[in-house]
């Protein structure tokens, strides 16, 4: 079964935009320009304070971790490579 690319061009895409914004929140909060911040995701709304930079920077690895995997899933991204030991 093909991977409809377009599809996940189009996930990428907003993936990117949300790391974008979760970055510039995680950058105010750290550098003490806001005291919180509200994102608002269309299903849920979540506030995040100052005290949670260390979650947010959490979410934001995570993030970056799901788009790794889905470049690697389109053509030219490199693939993904399962390795075990061959005792």
């Amino acid at each position: 079964m093909a991977i409809d690319c377009s599809y996940l061009q189009q996930k990428i895409t907003d993936l990117k935009a949300l790391i974008d914004e979760y970055e510039a929140a995680s950058l105010a909060l750290a550098t003490n320009k806001i005291q919180q911040f509200t994102f608002d995701t269309g299903q849920t709304t979540e506030t995040v304070k100052s005290m949670d930079v260390d979650k947010l920077d959490a979410v934001i690895d995570s993030l970056y971790n799901r788009l790794a995997v889905m470049c690697a899933r389109c053509p030219g991204g490199g693939g993904v490579i399962i390795a075990r030991p061959a005792w």
